[in-house]
């Protein structure tokens, strides 16, 4: 209803059109009972909790801090004024800039994983690699260790990345070791020669039930500078301090060299033994108990440097195998160029 000076004028009007009074009409509590529409926007107007359903078509909102329910994006975007978040698939979310070009840095105080068997990865390629890094006092972030993508990938570690863990199996260690602790070698098949400037130190059983530590040249030359081989009727445990030994030089076969200590009774105490196989040595040999055992492997250094090279270029077919479907990568390459290196010093012992 409607009132005129305190008089009712008009119970339940309905008033269609515009009122063109002006302003100063006053409307005090009202209800409505279906959509309204204005038709222009309107500025200062304040709505106590409302319900707003559908979609707000337009820009411009800026809403100050609120509490919230669950917020579904869908596949849209999380953007702040540099950054974005968004989905990256059914399991991944990527923090990228806000031209969606590229991905940015996330910083935090911890990082756990939940689910066993989580990954630390590199981006999937064989040229890129992730950095561990830390601060270097005057010189600021300096990658301490790396995972790196590769033909064989490796975690290498050092300032140069010298010290480098191959997935293939194999460690490489180019830059000081300083040990605080000891070295354990566990018994093994004898290794055979390595390459050109190369020694190889093992530990073999010695036939028995004990242990020698061995070293084998590129010639194949072994040895073996530390045995175990002292039983408890040695002469060395049954003789008193001071005896008299003589110094004698056996060689069993022209493959075989002891230094023996013989004491005044006939027995024996093996000082050192060095075993033989490179075929000029051999050859060079005489005055020996017996001939060669007919199973002893004698090489010659053509044999050799043709056995290096072949493991060589296998090395450099695989890396090349192995990264066929895209271009050799920088880190590959630097590796194929020291075989390649390696090569050619083999390749040199022949002249």
């Amino acid at each position: 209803m409607i009132y005129l000076n305190g008089v009712e004028f008009l119970s339940s009007p309905t008033i269609q059109g515009t009122i063109g009074v002006g302003t100063g009409l006053t409307i005090p509590a009202i209800t409505f009972s279906g959509d309204n529409t204005w038709s222009v926007a309107q500025t200062g107007v304040t709505l106590t909790s409302p319900a707003i359903n559908g979609t707000v078509t337009t820009t411009g909102l800026t809403m100050p801090a609120f509490t919230s329910g669950d917020i579904s994006l869908g596949a849209n975007k999380l953007k702040t004024t540099n950054l974005l978040l968004k989905e990256g698939d059914a399991s991944t979310l990527y923090i990228r800039d806000a031209s969606d070009i590229g991905y940015r840095d996330l910083v935090m105080r911890n990082m756990l994983f939940k689910a066993d068997s989580a990954w630390v990865a590199a981006n999937p390629s064989t040229s890129d690699f992730l950095n561990f890094g830390a601060y270097d006092t005057g010189v600021g972030l300096v990658a301490v260790a790396q995972l790196v993508g590769h033909g064989d990938p490796y975690f290498s570690a050092g300032q140069n990345q010298e010290f480098k863990f191959r997935y293939g199996g194999v460690a490489y260690f180019a830059g000081h070791i300083v040990a605080h602790n000891y070295y354990e070698f566990n018994e093994m098949t004898a290794p055979g020669a390595g390459g050109a400037f190369t020694a190889r130190v093992y530990a073999v059983q010695d036939g028995g039930s004990l242990t020698d530590l061995c070293a084998v040249f590129q010639d194949g030359t072994v040895d073996i500078f530390a045995q175990e081989t002292t039983p408890l009727d040695s002469p060395i445990f049954t003789q008193p301090s001071g005896t008299i030994v003589s110094l004698v030089l056996k060689k069993e076969h022209p493959g075989s060299m002891k230094m023996v200590a013989v004491f005044s009774g006939g027995e024996e105490f093996v000082l050192r033994e060095v075993q033989y196989h490179d075929a000029d040595k051999i050859a060079a040999s005489v005055g020996c108990e017996h001939p060669l055992p007919k199973d002893w492997e004698v090489t010659t250094l053509a044999d050799r440097v043709a056995k290096n090279v072949a493991e060589i270029d296998d090395r450099i077919s695989e890396i090349r195998e192995i990264e066929a479907q895209e271009e050799i990568d920088e880190v590959s390459q630097k590796e194929i160029d020291e075989l390649n290196v390696l090569k050619q010093v083999e390749l040199a012992r022949l002249d």
